[in-house]
């Protein structure tokens, strides 16, 4: 496709000219899993969205290349490939045996790179040099581990990988197909990249392979959560009396359960840390391989139903705590019979709903009933006068 006919690389990933290489790699990988013709065999058109987008991402993932085509766009481009240079000049704008030179930006360019490895002096009017080693593609794949592999334990996994080559000077596109082993360390974290060096696509020319890209997504546990820096977090209930008293609970760790101790008086909502009971750190960063902490949190459970034993003591310790006299008897007229009568109006959400809806019902069947009686008799009525009916009727 000659540069004329060819669209902004930006405007084909989607992403802006200010975007770093992370969003252009991300968009890329996107479009790439769209457009992939091994899912589009039936829409003919897939194959060339992808390979319209291998072409910007193959520019723009470049810092060097991505220069050149911000100042000079697909002119300089083609330029670039065919060994020239992108303003027109095929000595550059400095001395050409210097090793390199200097764009507009200051950035500093290779001259090996710019033009594929070999010299510019080789074929200067010429097309670039065919036979130069060129770096393979890299590709991008994605796996699940659970939360335990990721948390504590690691994991290899196998993967099938499948990508397609396509020979630049045919344009012919093959799929090829490549089993690759990846090693998951423990510690990693949801969509975090692991980089397999050299298992990308295949170098031209004796040029090395490119590097695969393993997009890791960990599962959710129903019971433990964890932090990027490897720190757990469970909930567990006490009672009130274990809140109060203080005691020893189970607790359940990504490395079996173990006993905690419950400090006495402790506050609703409080977190109890427990040191090197959470997942293993990420190795290659600050602290890589120990193990993190685990974070409880108490959740205070209060029960609804107490038996008549438990109530009394309870309501002992409680008019202990207020300082009255005799704690725990209840005599006739004594304060606690007017709030047992004061209890009454306060209700558990959907209680209150509950109770006008069956003060309703009653109030409707006693005013159909008093309809009744007015216009034709009360039901007792009713029933004696059939009950009448029914005793003529036998006698006669």
């Amino acid at each position: 496709m000659s540069s004329a006919g060819k669209r902004d690389f930006y405007s084909v990933l989607g992403v802006n000219k200010n975007a770093d290489k992370s969003s252009i790699k991300k968009a890329y990988f996107q479009l790439a899993k769209k457009h992939h013709p091994d899912t589009n065999s039936d829409n003919p058109k897939a194959a060339e969205k992808f390979k319209e987008a291998t072409e910007a991402y193959e520019v723009l993932k470049d810092k060097d290349s991505r220069n050149v085509y911000d100042q000079y766009g697909h002119q300089g481009i083609d330029a670039k490939n065919q060994g020239g240079d992108p303003g027109g000049n095929p000595f550059g704008r400095g001395n050409p045996f210097g090793g390199g030179f200097r764009s507009q930006g200051g950035q500093e360019i290779n001259i090996e790179d710019l033009f594929g490895g070999g010299s510019p002096f080789g074929d200067i009017f010429g097309q670039r040099n065919p036979n130069a080693p060129r770096k393979g593609s890299d590709l991008q794949t994605e796996i699940t581990v659970s939360f335990m592999e990721a948390a504590v334990h690691g994991v290899e996994r196998d993967i099938d990988l499948s990508f397609q080559t396509q020979d630049p000077r045919t344009g012919r596109v093959e799929t090829q197909r490549r089993n690759v082993s990846v090693n998951v360390p423990p510690g990693v974290n949801d969509g975090m990249n692991l980089r397999v060096a050299g298992q990308g696509g295949e170098g031209m020319n004796n040029g090395p392979k490119g590097d695969m890209y393993v997009r890791v997504y960990v599962a959710r546990d129903s019971y433990f959560e964890r932090e990027d820096n490897g720190n757990v977090h469970v909930e567990v209930p006490i009672s009130v009396g274990q809140a109060v008293l203080g005691g020893m609970v189970d607790v359940r760790t990504v490395y079996g359960t173990v006993e905690m101790k419950v400090p006495e008086g402790v506050q609703p909502g409080a977190k109890l840390l427990m040191r090197g009971k959470g997942g293993v750190k990420l190795r290659g960063g600050r602290g890589g391989g120990a193990k993190a902490d685990q974070i409880v949190h108490l959740k205070l459970e209060i029960p609804k139903k107490l038996t008549q034993k438990q109530r009394e003591l309870l309501q002992a310790f409680q008019d202990n705590v207020d300082g009255k006299d005799n704690p725990g008897v209840v005599e006739q007229g004594d304060r606690r019979d007017e709030e047992a009568g004061e209890e009454e109006n306060t209700e558990i959400i959907g209680e209150k709903e509950e109770k006008e809806e069956k003060e309703e019902k009653e109030e409707k069947e006693e005013k159909e009933g008093w309809f009744g009686g007015f216009f034709g008799g009360d039901k007792e009525d009713k029933e004696a006068e059939d009950d009448g009916e029914l005793k003529d009727k036998k006698a006669v």
